[in-house]
Order: structure tokens, then C-alpha cells, then sequence
């Protein structure tokens, strides 16, 4: 067998063996390193929730807000022109509505017709 590996106090070439850490040293590491992983988890959770939370107000709050803009000019653009429209009524018999077609003016011109009448002014029937 070789006895390389034993000390021998005389021979300055062999190594001694490892002496433990200082604790101090070793606790003041574990918590800076503690410190630093918490930092570090909490900084992506909140950089990951911040873009989540971009991405939904992005995609889900606006779109239908767009919707409704858009929804909301061509009620406007109606409300500013003639046309004719039907609806239909329950008749008599289920199966057969009662069909009523009616005329859209503009609101202006509405207005303008509400209040002669309310006055009772003579409404001139003139389309614009």
C-alpha cells in the first residue's frame, strides 16, 4: 500500500487536509444569495404580469371598445340621413307577421317637425 495519502508532519509536499468554512462567512453568503434569488423571482413575476396585463388591455378591454365606436358613427351617420326601414309586428296568426315599412328622416328634420307641430306651425314636407 502507499502511504502517500497519510500526513506526515515532516514532509512540506503533502497537502493538508480542507478546514470548514468560517460561518459567519457562510451564513452572510446563504442570505445574500437568498436575498438576490427573491429579488430575482419577484422582478419576473411582476415584469411578467405587467406585459400580461398589457396584452389584455390590448386584446380584450379595447376591441370592443373599438366595436363600439365603430357601432356608434354608423347609428350617427343613420341619424343624419333619410331611408325607409320595416319591422315586423306579431299579426293575428303566429305564423304570419305583420310587416310595417317606415321612413327614416333626419334627426335634424325631426326636431325641426316636433317643434312646429308642438307650436302648431304648418310643417312643410320638403326633403333636403
Amino acid at each position: 500500500m502507499s502511504h502517500a495519502h497519510e500526513m506526515h508532519p515532516e514532509d512540506p509536499n503533502v497537502n493538508p487536509p480542507l478546514d470548514d468554512p468560517e460561518p459567519g462567512s457562510t451564513w452572510f453568503f446563504s442570505i445574500v444569495s437568498i436575498i438576490v434569488f427573491t429579488a430575482f423571482v419577484l422582478a419576473t413575476c411582476v415584469l411578467y404580469f405587467k406585459n400580461q396585463q398589457d396584452y389584455l388591455d390590448a386584446n380584450v378591454v379595447n376591441v370592443p371598445v373599438i366595436e363600439l365606436e365603430r357601432l356608434r358613427l354608423e347609428q350617427k351617420a343613420k341619424l343624419a340621413e333619410y331611408g325607409n326601414y320595416t319591422e315586423e309586428f306579431p299579426g293575428a296568426e303566429p305564423e304570419k307577421p305583420v310587416t310595417v315599412t317606415r321612413l327614416r328622416i333626419p334627426i335634424n328634420r325631426a326636431m325641426e317637425v316636433v317643434a312646429a307641430e308642438l307650436s302648431g306651425a304648418s310643417v312643410a314636407g320638403d326633403r333636403k
